[in-house]
């Protein structure tokens, strides 16, 4: 019941019309309550989550096309494949030591806690630092192995950038734990578009390496920075908490095992084709690996930004939305991403010829083959959030491992066959050879979508076959 003060001497309503006036009210309050309660709920979360993700990614990208683009003109063929195997032992620097801390704080329910977050910040310095002096040490050896004294300088500086990444606020991860992309994004689009004015105003200057190089750790002072000063959340100070610590390396045994085979298979073809090709050649292959890739590093940011703390927070709370969620949001992933790889599929070559110079039209088929190749592997890895948020690090290192396998055994198979052309087809054919792999780890949890899966696969492949007729 609802009371109301009247101006004294004032004559009292009667008790009927008290409560027919009641009655709007107590149905506003519901309502607003109502509004209220679906502004702030899991799901419109995620959804807005979802879109200043999608944004950032889609800016992000059209930004690194235009200046894909534009250093292509600036700089040589060799510059590009130098900077692939110089991005590659970076990749490995920081994936052969990775730990999971961030995704052990989203995951965590000690993942809000200040001193689980301090020690966990100490350790992502202090593995910061020992990427620096390995760098220095295989930094002679590297040169020595592909023939090219510049990485005598390189490879320290790729050290460097792995120390100043490893000051990265712990805000970076538990924005990302409530939901909170908006500041995220905007970081990253201001680093991103800081190291694009420094490496074209270097190319200009001084077209070298260097000036993607000077791009690379000015993006990652930028995101340092800006974590530090800008984002919202706990101030990291250097502590160290036995037991956080024991629950960080408890954690991430698996996800250091899984990180380096995620390095392998990731960025192992890179390694390997910088033994049989030119750098020239390579730097034309880093083209279409990066244009090919585009679809799987989108499925990759919205699943590690928003699909996975979503998936946690039902996993913590122990009920059946789960599996629910699981199915919306690969539905919601895989429509996007594997349009893009049929379209690459069917038409990279045109696309190739529209945005590059006669240079790298070879990465035209490179794109071709690529795209159809990872249509399969991605329908599989588009559950890897749900693996990840059932602290499931084992099924993903075993799948990494097997993807890994599958790449140096293809590579080796296609090269032998078709000479260089195979080595692209080998690693092309990871994706539809790993998807049982997929099926088995899912089946585990309970976690296999075997509808979803067959409708992707499917149309992704009728539409590919239909597409090269034509074409």
């Amino acid at each position: 019941m609802s009371y109301s003060v009247q101006p004294a001497g004032s004559p009292q309503p009667a008790r009927g019309a008290r409560e027919a006036e009641a009655v709007p009210r107590l149905r506003s309050a519901r309502a607003g309550s109502t509004i209220l309660t679906f502004v702030s709920s899991p799901r419109l979360r995620a959804l807005r989550a979802s879109l200043w993700t999608i944004f950032g990614y889609g800016a992000a990208q059209a930004l690194r096309l235009v200046s894909s683009i534009i250093l292509t003109r600036l700089l040589f063929r060799e510059t590009f494949g130098i900077m692939a195997l110089v991005n590659a032992v970076l990749q490995g620097l920081l994936l052969f030591s990775d730990l999971g801390i961030g995704v052990m704080i989203v995951q965590s329910r000690r993942g809000h806690e200040p001193a689980f977050l301090d020690a966990a910040w100490t350790i992502q310095v202090m593995r910061g630092a020992l990427l620096l002096l390995v760098a220095v040490v295989i930094a002679w050896p590297t040169s020595r192995l592909y023939g090219e004294p510049q990485f005598l300088a390189l490879v320290p500086m790729v050290g460097l950038n792995a120390l100043i990444s490893g000051f990265t606020s712990t805000s970076y991860f538990t924005l990302s734990r409530s939901l909170h992309q908006r500041r995220l994004v905007l970081l990253d689009l201001a680093a991103q578009t800081i190291s694009f004015v420094v490496m074209v105003a270097w190319a200009l200057v001084h077209p070298s390496v260097w000036a993607l190089m000077a791009g690379n750790t000015t993006m990652f002072a930028v995101k340092v920075l800006g974590s530090r000063v800008w984002l919202p959340g706990h101030r990291n100070l250097l502590r160290w908490d036995a037991d956080a610590a024991r629950e960080v390396f408890k954690f991430g045994r698996w996800v250091l095992v899984s990180s380096v085979l995620t390095f392998c298979a990731n960025r192992l073809d890179s390694l390997l084709l910088g033994g049989r090709l030119t750098m020239g050649e390579l730097g034309t292959y880093s083209i279409a690996s990066n244009l090919g890739r585009l679809p799987f590093e989108l499925m990759t940011v919205v699943g590690s930004s928003v699909m996975f703390p979503v998936l946690a927070e039902a996993f913590r709370r122990g009920d059946e939305t789960l599996h629910r969620e699981l199915f919306r949001f690969r539905a919601f992933l895989l429509a996007p991403t594997l349009a893009a790889c049929v379209l690459f599929a069917v038409a990279g070559d045109r696309i190739i010829a529209l945005l590059y110079d006669p240079r790298y039209q070879d990465a035209g088929w490179m794109l071709r083959v690529l795209a159809a190749g990872q249509v399969a592997g991605m329908v599989g890895m588009s559950s890897t959030a749900a693996l990840y948020a059932v602290a499931d690090s084992f099924s993903n290192m075993c799948l990494e491992g097997a993807r890994a396998a599958l790449l140096v055994v293809g590579m080796a198979v296609g090269g032998h066959l078709f000479g260089k052309q195979g080595l692209v087809i080998g690693i092309a054919s990871v994706g539809p050879l790993v998807y049982p792999f997929w099926i088995v780890a899912l089946r585990r949890r309970g976690l296999w979508q075997p509808a979803l899966d067959l409708t992707a696969l499917v149309a992704a492949g009728g539409t590919i076959a239909a597409g090269l007729l034509l074409h």
